[in-house]
């Protein structure tokens, strides 16, 4: 089971967009067009169809659909400012949108409706219901879906699989999502299990130096090797 406990919490929205009263959006009134997996796969080969990730950036950095749009943003909430900043580029185009599960952009097609896109579509089921799909088998999707539970990322393309994940350090191939060792940062990074001992779990080497450092209380690892390994990334910046 992904997940061990299920817990119901009161929430002011399901999906956090964080817009004002006055701007909210009721999916059951407006909401994207609904596209089936195989339609979705046709407007993934379409030149005049702009497909837009409607996840967090980790999410995208992990796996999305090839040629699919990634927006500058950091969170989910953060989309709806940055498409205003963009909107030159998608009023007068066809827009699909597509996210983990179709639950965010049953919100965001509406939204972007609003905003005055005339035409938006949304992968029916997301990405989820696109990998197990018979007839499209998660064809066109690069890399892994990421999940919010223990499992973290899982395979959706049984045709053509390919990795897009970076190591945060190195750059190389990774699909090893881990949390920056610092609590007040704990930043996700694709990183190999080397490259996470090496810098002492640490995003960056502030990070790595915190006093809360988890990965060093983790590991048991001394005052004296922590300093070395500290050492060895000023150096290794310096180069």
């Amino acid at each position: 089971m992904p997940f061990k406990k299920m817990h119901v919490r009161p929430r002011n929205e399901l999906v956090a967009l964080h817009l004002d009263e006055d701007e909210d959006i009721d999916p059951n009134e407006l909401t994207g067009k609904y596209l089936e997996p195989t339609e979705f796969k046709e407007a993934l080969q379409d030149e005049d169809t702009i497909v837009l990730d409607a996840r967090n950036d980790y999410e995208y950095d992990l796996g999305h659909f090839r040629g699919a749009v990634r927006p500058d943003i950091r969170t989910f909430r953060e989309l709806p400012q940055w498409i205003r900043d963009n909107k030159e580029k998608f009023m007068d185009k066809k827009v699909v949108t597509y996210c983990t599960g179709g639950i965010r952009c049953e919100k965001f097609s509406g939204w972007l409706l609003r905003e005055g896109v005339k035409d938006v579509g949304q992968l029916h089921g997301g990405i989820a219901t696109y990998g197990k799909d018979p007839n499209t088998q998660g064809e066109m999707w690069d890399g892994k879906m990421y999940v919010f539970d223990e499992r973290i990322s899982v395979d959706i393309n049984d045709v053509d699989k390919q990795v897009v994940g970076k190591d945060w350090f190195d750059g190389t191939p990774c699909e090893r999502y881990v949390n920056c060792a610092n609590p007040e940062c704990n930043r996700q990074i694709l990183t190999s299990e080397e490259n996470q001992a090496k810098h002492v779990g640490g995003c960056s080497y502030e990070c790595a130096a915190s006093q809360d450092n988890l990965y060093v209380k983790r590991h048991g690892i001394s005052d004296e090797e922590w300093r070395a390994r500290l050492e060895n990334w000023e150096e290794a910046v310096k180069v």
